[in-house]
């Protein structure tokens, strides 16, 4: 059975954009795998469309990754935005994780750990 190439097209056309729309990107003012000499005293995210930051913690990283999450406080905001920023607290030098889950405009709840070095 062969598809009929305007029914590929148009199935192309109208499902194209639901496919990207899940994808976006975020970025950091602590970049992942990074080593870094100082903390700054706030987390800042920039995501690429609007989201609800819903949770952040960290944890610094033991040789068996056997430590405990502990959760950041912070004001969650009502509403979307692109740009989330969350105080710090100190924390001890060697490796730490951040972790942050969102919820993005098109309703799909995510997640992201990043790494870095503090030396």
């Amino acid at each position: 059975m062969r598809l009929n190439p305007k029914l590929f097209a148009f199935l192309i056309m109208v499902c194209s954009p639901l496919l990207q729309a899940h994808y976006f990107e975020v970025n950091s003012n602590i970049p992942d795998q990074s080593i870094v000499k100082e903390v700054p005293n706030f987390w800042q995210l920039s995501f690429s469309q609007p989201s609800r930051l819903l949770e952040v913690s960290y944890r610094d990283i033991t040789e068996d990754y056997q430590s405990k999450w502990t959760k950041v406080r912070f004001k969650r905001s009502l509403l979307m935005n692109e740009l989330h920023t969350v105080n710090l607290p100190t924390f001890n030098k060697g490796m730490v994780q951040l972790k942050w889950k969102a919820l993005n405009s098109d309703g799909h709840l995510d997640e992201m750990i990043i790494e870095f070095i503090y030396r």
